[in-house]
């Protein structure tokens, strides 16, 4: 034996099964299932599991076989060897097991034949048949049937012929002549003639013709069809009857059978069903079946209407399908015309009828809408082409968007809410219906817009006067909110802007001396809808004032000051104060708090002031420092500077401060240049200051000359003059454009009107636009390349500048679009030929990518276009039988630029083909196919096969794999094809089935009808038809009795008919042999018998009975003492007792029904007749009937739950005096009694507690007489009590508007509901009363809500159930009252509340206003009372205008308006001149616009003059300057000037952000003229300009404080507020990654912060997570990432990446060729993963698999694809062939083998032979022989031949030892008992099984079986019918445990088995 399996390494156990039958074995006591030939069986465990996947474990040596002699063979005797094979183990893979060349037998008289090979499960097992020793030959037969010869050839194969007849027809058969060719002692030649017929009568019959020469004859064979199609198969066989007993036995001679095959056909009928439909057009119709009582009928027809109805074709063939289009709007009715055709006849055509409605339509309008949440969408008009369509519609979203109902008919109205925050579209799906007919449905959307949100954070907060707010964040549940706001107070606490829009921030000055608290109204808006308003507040507690008094005083040096008391307007003012020059001026200390008292010294000799600087405190607010000052008085002295200087136009010029040496000098000034230089006056007195513009291109010196006066004198002019140099301009041409990355840009030239004007410019973007550098000069050029995936603005941000002057920027942009890129997904994929590949999805990094794309191979692999666009996708079909990998190249392209190409691979299997050889064939029944050879195109093809009939032609198995060959055995009597259909696979691609027939011939046999039958002497016999289910046999025929029966002859042929006379007095049968004979085969002889009657008598039994009513009677059995007497009877009291007929014949039998109320006897009387001849005497026999009683029962009923039902409700009445009545309830649940006997039913309460009737059956019942009554029922129906659920059961609503519809439900079907409501009086619209859902609008005549109750009352099933109430609460209307409505006011003054009030209690008003653009301050829209600051924008007043919406219980009312009159402020300026001033000159203070102007300032200045003058005697007077002007209206401004005196140096401190970093060195920078003086944390002191403090720790925050001065005294501090922060975390991931060259990588970052990587080769990027596409191999390595957090800290982290060579795939194979049976090893290498796949559907994810026990299956290609850890990819090819090896063969004879006899082993040819057996036997001779055997000899051996091809082939014979228990003689045939040397454990076989499963045991008991699955679950429990074997079809491939005994078996057998397929 040779065992293949595939990987899994493995054996299995074999059971070896020797059967052998002979008329030796005619008593065993075990048969062959399916065959009717004897069997003994034995098994031989050969072989054990071995688990090891690598070490295969020999098989041991198996026990002896058992002993027992075939003995002597005679000829007609059959030996039948079968091999069994019994798996005991799971198999593990279930691959299949080949078993081949298990022996050979051989004998003197009959040809050697090979065992079977077990894989064929049913499979043909070899029969040897011996012949007798004569030779014999015979003469061809001739023969010839409607002038079709045929000559048979006597080459051992039938030679047939066929003809196909319609119906009657009469045919003739001619044989040749012929005689015995056998000399010289010739055998009688005879003819079997065998006939088979189905559906048809012949005149032709089986048998044998007994003619030692036949001569030429005619034969007329006459054929009948009937409805089904008839075939008639006549056989005829010449043979030399060698045995003269008319019988072909075996071995005697014959010639090749001629068989005709006559087909007979019928007329075929049609019949078609449905005959007539209705459709809905574009609708499929039912299906026309048509069908015929012929088989093989088809149909043609053809319709009508095809103009107007389109869809299935004008004419076609077989059933009627398909879809019929009415193009009309009218019903069509279609007409098909069908004729039926069978065989070439034409039946009688028939019709079939579709009526087809046309399909409506539905238009809406409009079809699409938007609303707010809450607002009524406009209707949905509805319409139709088609007359009388109707609309049903659905919506969806109705979780999330309430108002119109979910579903509705007709227009569609009513109003939607959003309860969500994000914009719905609901969407209405409108179906139109006409004549029964749904069109197609059309849509209609209306997008509902939600009502936003607003949510402030923080919604409240307080700070103190003037510092910036919090901002509030305004944040909104809706996507795309946006904020309007508003806020109050503006008058009292300016800042932010009264309205405004977004996020709100800034600074808020409480102008007042009291907390304010400011309140913002917010009001969101999203898609044009606004939210409600939510509000935020800002306590903004003042800036306290001071007032000193006296503000200023004069002392003489060492005097006491006058105390100055501090005061404030605000309460619980505290006061600081510091005092100046306390160096110079000694006395009072240098700081302190309260009032100010003390003396003061000046240690100088000019007049020194003394300034204290007053600081106030309030609620933690630090006020406006005030001073108050103290002149101590010496002797002054002065100075002047400087006489020239250049600016740039607009810039303010170095003060020219004026000295002198006199005190008390003053200046006046005049300029010059006035026209073209603006700014500073003309003219003016004091130091000059202020900024010149010059209105030119060209440089302007300004000359300003100056008269000096001091007490009342001028002294002589000098000048300083002002060179003001002109501002330049930029153009910058073009100022915009657009190029791709990587483009040169157009040169941006750059020009100015200015003269030598130069360019300086810098752009922005330089970290993701490379190229043209960050800064430069003059014009702009050069490459721009976009690191990014996604387009990038460079802004060129330009300044011009000439004469040392910059001018304003310009900026010039240039958008650089990216180059896309482009990723597929997946890379790559295997399909099978035709599939649909896994849609390669292209995605970018960059937004808006489109992809272009194009493939190869597009001829060998069609499907997907050869280019396209987009994702690609679509199935590809290889139209060759190799696989082919299709490559896609993508090229991406975004905003007109294009990026670098990509690729996606498909590997495409081939579809395999199959081919088989020969495509078809015909056999006799049990004969052997020729195999069919499956073969296919593609390499590596494998073959699963099916056939079909199975049930009726047995052998070959239901299914198999690879060629087909075995035996087929037709079971039926007529002609089988069986059709074997293949699929062919191939690299796991299936191919397209093919099919295979075998025409499988049957055997015949004869039926007469009737068999029997019985007549009158001398009548006619009913004509014995004779036929069979074999067409084309004859029969002949004999009878016997011919001597005492006359009439019919002795014998005959074909059908039997004519008269029998019986001569005698006693009946007498004849029986008629009849023979039938078919194809020269004669087959079992039946009898046909005849009973020929006399003359007889009669006798009754019983004679009399009594029976109830409508009951049998004991039949009545008529006899006499003649055979086949006939008793014909009449009986009376046919009107009283129906039933058995008034009169008849034979035994009485039947049913008499009493149809009175009393016993009725009835008599029969019977007269005996038998053959025609006169009746005999009659006799009587008597029936009592008694009557069955009737009962009267009460119909179906009905109550209602908990309905009391009194006694004698329900009543029974019997027809029948004395019946008792019982009765029966089958249902208590209803509460009544489960039943008692009586005539009434009890009293009872009807009870139903559940939600549906309850329905009782009361069964009735009688008897009367012992006679019961038929039994009756009736129905008592307990109905629920139906509730009522009211949805919604409240809601509210504003008066006039509809309700939400009240639905009515109820747990009871079919419940009804009628209501009523209240307040019809007060709200009016729905009725007072009515039914089903409640609908409507209801309006609300008063002012105050009212509740609307509806009381609903449900019925169901006539019963009432309780009320429920639904209430609406309806509330009014309501209205307005504005209170002033009109005012008018000051621009920035609060308005008048507006005091809004309504009838309607809780009313709130809504309210908007105009004129926002001119008019600030009250926002544009409100609530609740108006109240507020109005701001005037224009120059003109301006009236405002409030319109006011009341609102109450969510109801709106009708609008009012209330108006203000908003007068603008006056338009005043104001002007100080000079300005800086010094001490002792005199200050004009001028001011205009107003009508009247009051002045005030420092040192108590006060004055209503419009242009007073100031002498200034110090610089106590410098300060602010403020002058009310007053309009005529009474509104007013306050305008303000500041005078200032010797202005101290600017100081400006700034840090270096990124420095600021833990363990940085910090860098420090200060500006301002003069000497610097540092301090800050840690005690850190410096006098650099920029000094650095080196790694730098938290301790190093703080403020950092400068001081910076000047060259004449003046100092300027200030400071910067210094945080140390901590470098940010930055991670990159992954840490590791790998990947393949040319791949794409994504790098990912995580912190916070911008990022920039850097890598190998120059690498960089700033994006977060870059993508690196197309990676190289140089770029494996580290990539670090740079995070810079928003503080300028940063943070490193790094990436390895290891980039991998591409895979170079190498695959081997050895050896190579391979011998069939041995081991392949297949190596690969070039990566660290494997895939193999290749013929025989091997695969493999090993490197280096081996495949043992090659087979030629496995000859081909094999494929490896291999991966690597970077996830690159290939795939090698590598071809193997497999030479095959010999099918050895080897036997023993003789086997079994007595002890101490020789044994000859015989083996097939090969090169070489080594054998091994037990006890350590070797050869190496073909045929070694054992000249000894004894009893330990048995057992398996074994031979290894090598072929021409070097391959090695296993043989193994199982040798048997025959011995005896009694010692070593010989055994002889005395009954002495033998033992074999055997393994007798019963079992199971074949193992694996694929269908039945056999039981090993010497048992012929039935078997009981349990079995299991591998999971212990109990699959099926059974006992068989045939105790031999099972059917494991049900069973799902997998192994089993079988647990199994004969039924008088006490002990169980546990056995495994394994499923296949």
């Amino acid at each position: 034996m040779k065992y293949n399996s595939i990987k899994s390494k493995f054996l299995i156990a074999i059971l070896l099964i020797i059967a052998i039958s002979s008329s030796l074995f005619a008593n065993s006591k075990m048969s062959d299932p399916g065959q009717g030939l004897p069997f003994l069986w034995k098994s031989i465990n050969v072989l054990h599991m071995a688990n090891d996947f690598n070490n295969i474990a020999a098989p041991p040596a198996p026990p002896p076989p058992p002993p027992f002699v075939i003995g002597d063979i005679e000829a007609g005797d059959s030996i039948v060897i079968v091999y069994r094979v019994t798996v005991n183990m799971p198999l593990v893979p279930t691959n299949t097991t080949e078993i081949i060349n298990q022996g050979t037998v051989s004998g003197g008289n009959f040809a050697s034949v090979l065992t079977d090979d077990p894989s064929v499960v049913g499979g043909t097992d070899p029969t040897i048949t011996p012949a007798d020793n004569a030779t014999c030959t015979v003469p061809a037969l001739n023969a010839t049937i409607n002038t079709v010869n045929v000559v048979s050839d006597n080459n051992g194969t039938p030679d047939v012929a066929s003809i196909a007849l319609c119906n009657n027809g009469t045919n003739t058969l001619t044989f040749g002549a012929f005689t015995d060719n056998n000399s010289p002692n010739p055998d009688p030649v005879k003819v079997v003639r065998t006939v088979t017929a189905t559906n048809v009568t012949y005149s032709e019959v089986s048998g044998v013709d007994l003619l030692s020469t036949y001569t030429a004859t005619t034969r007329n064979v006459t054929l009948i069809s009937t409805t089904a199609q008839g075939t008639l198969v006549l056989n005829y066989v010449l043979f030399a009857d060698g045995n003269n007993n008319n019988i072909l036995d075996p071995g005697e001679c014959k010639s090749d059978a001629v068989q005709y095959t006559i087909t007979v056909n019928p007329i075929p009928n049609v019949v078609a069903t449905p005959a007539s439909q209705t459709v809905c057009s574009a609708v499929a119709i039912n299906t026309i079946v048509l069908s015929s009582s012929t088989t093989g009928t088809t149909y043609a027809w053809t319709r009508d209407n095809a103009a107007t109805v389109t869809g299935i074709t004008a004419s076609g063939t077989g059933n009627i399908s398909g879809t019929l289009t009415n193009t009309t709007f009218a019903p069509v009715t279609v007409t098909f015309t069908i004729t039926p055709s069978a065989n070439g006849c034409a039946g009688t055509p028939i019709t079939a009828t579709v009526l087809v409605n046309p399909t409506p339509n539905a238009v809406a309008t409009p079809s699409s809408q938007t609303i707010c949440s809450g607002a009524t969408i406009t209707t949905i008009l509805l319409t139709s082409s088609t007359t009388g369509t109707t609309y049903a519609w659905t919506r969806d979203n109705a979780a999330t968007v309430t108002g119109i109902t979910a579903s509705g008919t007709g227009n569609i109205s009513g109003s939607l809410t959003n309860t969500t925050f994000a914009p719905i579209t609901v969407t209405f799906t409108i179906t139109p219906t006409a004549n029964g007919c749904a069109g197609t449905t059309t849509t209609a959307t209306v997008l509902v817009n939600p009502t936003p949100n607003a949510i402030a954070t923080p919604a409240s907060q307080t700070i103190c006067s003037g510092a910036t707010i919090t901002t509030i964040a305004l944040t909104s549940s809706t996507t795309g909110t946006t904020y309007a706001w508003t806020r109050d107070n503006a008058a009292t606490v300016t800042g932010i802007t009264a309205s405004g829009s977004g996020n709100i921030s800034g600074a808020l000055t409480n102008t007042t001396f009291a907390p304010i608290t400011v309140t913002f109204t917010i009001t969101p808006t999203a898609n044009g809808c606004a939210g409600p308003t939510t509000t935020a507040t800002v306590l903004v507690n003042p800036g306290p004032d001071a007032q000193a008094t006296p503000s200023s005083q004069t002392i003489c040096s060492g005097s006491a000051i006058t105390t100055i008391a501090l005061t404030s307007s605000t309460s619980g003012t505290t006061y600081a104060w510091t005092r100046d020059n306390s160096a110079t001026v000694t006395g009072i200390t240098a700081s302190g708090t309260g009032n100010i008292s003390g003396s003061l010294t000046n240690t100088t000799f000019a007049p020194i002031t003394v300034t204290f600087t007053i600081t106030p405190t309030a609620s933690g607010c630090v006020g406006p420092t005030i001073t108050a000052t103290v002149l101590v008085n010496p002797t002054p002295n002065a100075i002047a500077t400087p006489s020239s200087q250049t600016i740039c136009s607009a810039a303010p010029i170095t003060t020219i401060v004026l000295t002198s040496g006199a005190s008390g000098t003053t200046y006046a000034w005049t300029r010059d240049n006035a026209a073209t230089v603006t700014g500073i006056n003309a003219s003016g007195s004091g130091n000059i200051s202020g900024t010149l513009t010059n209105t030119t291109f060209a440089p302007i010196t300004v000359t300003f000359t100056i008269t000096p006066t001091v007490n009342g004198c001028s002294g002589p002019t000098t000048t300083a003059t002002v060179l003001v140099n002109p501002t330049p301009n930029a153009v910058a041409t073009p100022s915009s454009q657009t190029i791709c990355s990587g483009a040169t840009i157009t040169t941006i030239v750059l020009t100015s009107i200015t003269t030598g004007t130069t360019y300086a410019w810098t752009r922005d973007n330089a970290a993701t636009v490379t190229g043209i550098t960050a800064s430069g000069t003059g014009n702009i050029s050069g490459t721009l390349t976009n690191t990014t995936f996604a387009p990038v603005t460079v802004t060129f941000t330009i300044t011009p500048s000439a004469n040392g002057c910059a001018g304003p920027t310009t900026t010039a942009t240039v958008l650089v679009n990216p180059t896309p890129n482009a990723v597929a997904t997946p890379l790559s994929q295997m399909i099978c030929s035709g599939a649909t590949i896994t849609t390669i999805a292209l995605t970018s990094n960059t937004t808006g990518t489109t992809y272009a794309w194009t493939r190869d191979n597009a001829a060998s692999v069609t499907g997907i276009n050869a280019n396209g666009t987009g994702n690609i996708s679509g199935s590809l079909t290889n139209t060759t039988f190799a696989p082919i990998t299709v490559t896609f190249t993508i090229t991406p392209t975004a905003n007109g630029c294009a990026g670098p190409t990509t690729t996606a691979t498909v590997l495409v299997n081939p579809t395999p083909n199959a081919v088989a050889t020969p495509s078809s064939q015909t056999i006799c029944s049990g004969a052997t196919i020729t195999t069919i050879a499956l073969t296919s195109s593609t390499t590596g093809t494998t073959y699963a096969w099916t056939r079909d009939n199975a049930a009726t032609v047995t052998g070959i198995t239901a299914s198999g794999t690879g060629n087909i060959s075995g035996s087929l055995t037709n079971t039926t009597f007529s002609p089988i094809t069986v059709t074997f259909t293949i699929t062919p696979t191939a690299n796991g691609c299936p191919g397209a089935p093919i099919t295979a027939t075998v025409l499988v011939n049957p055997t015949p046999n004869a039926v007469a009808t009737p068999a029997s039958q019985t007549t009158c002497s001398g009548q006619a016999i009913t004509t014995v038809i004779i036929s069979g289910a074999v067409s084309g046999t004859t029969y002949n025929w004999t009878r016997d009795n011919a001597a005492t029966v006359t009439g019919i002859t002795a014998s005959g042929s074909g059908n039997i008919s004519g008269t029998l006379t019986n001569t005698t007095n006693a009946p007498i049968t004849v029986t008629f042999t009849i023979t039938p004979t078919a194809n020269g085969c004669n087959g079992a002889p039946i009898t046909a018998t005849i009973l020929v009657n006399p003359t007889p008598d009669a006798l009754a039994t019983p004679s009399s009975q009594i029976i109830c009513s409508a009951s049998s009677i004991t039949t009545i059995v008529l006899t006499g003492t003649v055979p086949s007497t006939i008793f014909n009877w009449v009986r009376n009291n046919t009107a009283t007792v129906t039933g058995i007929a008034a009169s008849g014949s034979g035994n009485i039998s039947g049913t008499l029904t009493n149809t009175t109320n009393a016993p009725v006897t009835v008599t029969f009387t019977i007269i005996p007749t038998a053959f025609g001849c006169q009746p005999g005497a009659p006799i009587l026999a008597t029936v009592l009937v008694n009557p069955t009683p009737v009962v009267t029962i009460p119909g179906n009923i009905a109550f209602c739950n908990n309905t009391s039902v009194a006694t004698n409700t329900l009543n029974f009445i019997s027809n029948v005096s004395g019946t008792t009545i019982t009765w029966s309830n089958n249902n208590t649940s209803i509460g009544l009694g489960a039943g008692s006997i009586g005539n009434t039913l009890p009293a009872f309460t009807a009870t139903n507690i559940t939600n549906a009737p309850i329905i009782a059956t009361i069964t009735v019942n009688s008897i009367a007489n012992g006679c019961p009554g038929a039994t009756q029922t009736f129905t008592i129906t307990v109905n629920p009590t139906p509730n009522a659920v009211a949805t919604p059961s409240s809601q509210t609503i504003c008066s006039a508007t509809a309700i939400s519809t009240i639905v009515l439900t109820g747990a009871v079907t079919g419940t009804t509901y009628a209501w009523a409501r209240n307040n019809t009086a007060a709200v009016t619209g729905i009725s007072a009363s009515g039914s089903g859902n409640i609908s409507g609008v209801l309006t609300n005549t008063t002012s105050a809500p009212i509740t609307v109750t509806f009381t609903i009352t449900p019925t169901a099933n006539g019963c009432v159930g309780p009320t429920t109430t639904a209430t609406v609460l309806v509330n009014p209307t309501p209205n307005a009252t504005a209170t002033p409505a009109s005012q008018s006011i000051c621009t920035g003054s609060y308005i008048t509340p507006i005091v809004l009030t309504g009838t309607v209690a809780g009313t709130a008003f809504n309210w908007t206003r105009n004129n926002t653009g001119t008019v600030t301050g009250i926002g544009a829209f409100g609530s609740g009372n108006i109240t507020g600051v109005l701001v005037n924008t224009s120059s003109a007043p301006i009236t405002v205008t409030f319109t006011i919406i009341p609102t109450a219980n969510g109801c709106t009312g009708n609008a009012i308006t209330a108006t203000v009159i908003v007068n603008p402020t006056p338009t005043g300026t104001i002007s100080i001149s000079p300005n800086p001033a010094c001490v002792g000159s005199t200050v004009q203070l001028s001011a205009s616009g107003g009508a009247t102007y009051n002045w005030s300032g420092p040192q108590g200045f006060a004055s209503t003059l419009q242009n007073p003058t100031i002498l200034l005697t110090s610089h106590l007077q410098a300060g602010q300057y403020s002058v009310t002007i007053t309009s005529g209206a009474g509104c007013f401004v306050v305008k303000y000037a500041t005078l200032k005196v010797n202005y101290p140096p600017v100081a400006t401190a700034t840090f270096e952000q990124n420095t600021a970093c833990t363990g940085s060195t910090l860098k420090l920078h200060g500006t301002g003229a003069g000497a610097y003086a540092w301090t800050g944390p840690n005690g850190f002191t410096s006098n650099l300009k920029d000094p650095t403090i080196p790694n730098v720790t938290s301790a190093n925050s703080g403020t950092y404080t400068l001081t910076v001065t000047s060259p004449n005294g003046c100092t300027a501090t200030t400071s910067i507020n210094v945080t140390i922060n901590t470098p940010p975390v930055v991670s990159a991931n992954p840490t590791l990654t790998q990947t393949c060259e040319g791949s794409t990588v994504q790098l990912t970052a995580t912190g916070t912060g911008t990022f920039s990587w850097s890598g190998p080769a120059g690498w960089v990027s700033n994006n977060q997570s870059p993508v690196i596409t197309n990676i190289p191999l140089y770029m494996s390595g580290v990539f670090t990432v740079t995070l810079t957090a928003s503080t300028g800290c940063s943070s490193t982290a790094n990436v390895t990446i290891k980039v991998y060579e591409q895979i170079k795939a190498v695959a081997t194979a050895t050896p190579d060729p391979v011998c069939e049976g041995q081991s392949l090893q297949l190596h690969a290498e070039g990566g660290s993963q494997y895939l193999w796949t290749g013929p025989a559907g091997f695969n493999s994810n090993e490197s280096d698999p081996r495949i043992d026990n090659i087979t030629l299956g496995h000859a081909g290609s094999y494929y490896v694809y291999i991966f690597n850890e970077g996830g690159c990819d290939g795939y090698a090819e590598v071809k193997v062939e497999v030479k095959p090896s010999i099918k050895a063969t080897a036997s023993a004879t003789p086997n079994p083998v007595p002890e101490y006899k020789q044994v000859q082993f015989n083996s097939s040819n090969g090169m070489s032979h080594s054998w091994t057996g037990p006890l350590g036997f070797t050869s190496t001779l073909q045929n070694p022989l054992i000249k000894k055997v004894t009893r330990y000899m048995a057992g398996i051996y074994t031979v290894t031949i090598i072929n021409e091809n070097g391959c090695p082939s296993i043989a193994k014979v199982n040798l048997r030892v025959l011995y005896t228990n009694k010692g070593v003689q010989t055994i002889t045939d005395e009954g002495e008992e033998l033992t074999a040397r055997s393994e007798t454990t019963a079992t199971v076989y074949p193992n694996p099984t694929n269908d039945l499963l056999y039981f090993e045991t010497t048992s012929s008991e039935a078997i009981e079986y349990v079995i299991f699955d591998s999971s212990g679950k109990i699959n099926s429990v059974q006992t068989t019918s045939t105790g031999r074997y099972i059917s494991t079809s049900a069973l799902p491939s997998g192994v089993y445990q079988i647990r199994w005994k004969p039924l008088d078996s006490e002990e169980w057998i546990v056995s495994k088995f394994v499923k296949i397929r």
